[in-house]
């Protein structure tokens, strides 16, 4: 009788078994995915997202990781994914936002559009008019830290002081501190770092004050609380 009880479960574990095996080989086949949709590109081409993505018609809505697919379209530093969901029968759906260039890093001759985040998203310029970040270190294709906060500054400036971003032509770095050259006027303004809202609006007054008294100037230090004219 005990015998014929383990023979019994025996085949019961097997027949389990083999009931898993073929439900998740089943689920791999179920789903499978017929279309991707695309939203929220401008400039970028919604066929280049799904390449990126890496998604092919063997993909089942079942088995596919999310995150995965978000990996891959982020490897462009362009665009951002803000979700990736399953659309059951057969859809997957990406929402993307690109990121927007806030200034020009100059690379030896080359000029790259940067985000405010701190990415190289072009490494050929589109536009020429937004400010131009010289000499800051970093190889251009990672984030650095002084050159992430510059942008950083310069996408707060953009939103809040449209006026004040737009001064701004030219930032080099010397390593010990900032020179930043305003557009319109001839004048070096010395900067300490790190490049700061205050003393950006400080220089900018102090242009004003010389454009109305029609003085003219060669540098503006702003490194100490009281301003050098020279």
């Amino acid at each position: 009788m005990r015998r014929i009880v383990r023979i019994s479960l025996a085949i019961l574990l097997v027949l389990v078994i083999a009931g898993i095996v073929a439900y998740f080989t089943a689920g791999t086949k179920m789903f499978l995915i017929n279309r991707v949709e695309v939203i929220g590109t401008v400039t970028v081409d919604a066929k280049d997202v799904v390449a990126l993505s890496g998604i092919s018609a063997d993909d089942s809505l079942l088995s596919i990781s999310t995150g995965d697919i978000q990996k891959r379209v982020e490897t462009d530093t362009l665009l951002v994914v803000k979700r990736v969901r399953r659309c059951f029968p057969d859809a997957i759906e990406i929402t993307v936002t690109e990121r927007e260039a806030v200034a020009l890093v100059k690379r030896g001759t080359r000029l790259m559009e940067a985000s405010g985040d701190g990415f190289i998203i072009r490494d050929n310029a589109r536009s020429l008019d937004l400010p131009v970040l010289s000499r800051f270190s970093g190889d251009g294709g990672t984030k650095d830290a002084e050159l992430t906060e510059t942008l950083s500054t310069l996408a707060a400036l953009r939103t809040n002081n449209a006026a004040l971003y737009g001064m701004v032509s030219e930032i080099v770095s010397t390593g010990d501190e900032f020179l930043v050259y305003p557009r319109q006027f001839k004048v070096t303004a010395i900067l300490a770092r790190p490049l700061s809202i205050e003393r950006l609006t400080k220089l900018q007054a102090l242009i004003a004050m010389l454009r109305q008294s029609k003085e003219q100037a060669s540098t503006i230090d702003l490194r100490f609380k009281d301003a050098v004219i020279r």
